[in-house]
């Protein structure tokens, strides 16, 4: 950052930071990723997804300077952390992934997400890239997804894909073709 930026302009820009990014999230033009969530209890919250296209990388990539700043005063500082609703947690709707804990896939044709409550939505910005947390809403535990690297966001703000597309496999449907005729 230049030194002559204040506290104030900080502020200011990423507000606008924050309200394009709610503006872009219904775009239809988006992609969608998923993941599985880390820390998924029991009952729920089995996957994130994020909906992404080139503007809203170059809005995430739009954090990554911030993140060298408070290295010069803590070598230990590990990330900063923003209020953010780009990710959208819950369970699939009758299919998986096949992906375990891990990695961002592409999501595939069909998915459909049928998302859950979730509060303290968080975007995580790390010298790596970014992460998305939340809380369940009206419960315990966190959510976390896997980190999107910096190169992955350049490669999508600058119009490529750099996901795997999903490996599909229908849901655990476990009695239900008991009656089939």
């Amino acid at each position: 950052m230049p030194d002559d930026t204040t506290a104030d302009d900080v502020a200011a820009r990423l507000r606008a930071l924050a309200e394009e990014l709610w503006r872009r999230r219904t775009d239809p033009r988006k992609h969608t990723i998923v993941c599985r969530t880390v820390n998924t209890p029991d009952w729920g919250y089995d996957y994130a997804q994020v909906e992404l296209d080139p503007e809203t990388a170059r809005g995430l990539l739009a954090y990554r300077p911030l993140v060298d700043a408070p290295k010069a005063f803590d070598d230990q500082f590990y990330a900063l952390e923003f209020f953010d609703y780009t990710a959208s947690y819950g369970r699939s709707v009758g299919q998986t992934t096949g992906v375990e804990h891990g990695e961002f896939v592409g999501a595939p044709p069909g998915w459909e997400l049928e998302p859950d409550r979730t509060a303290a939505d968080m975007l995580r910005v790390m010298p790596d890239g970014v992460m998305w947390t939340a809380q369940p809403k009206h419960g315990d535990g966190e959510f976390e997804t896997e980190t999107v690297t910096w190169e992955q966001l350049e490669q999508v703000a600058a119009g490529g894909w750099p996901f795997e597309p999903a490996e599909t496999s229908p849901e655990d449907d476990a009695g239900e073709d008991d009656d089939a005729d």
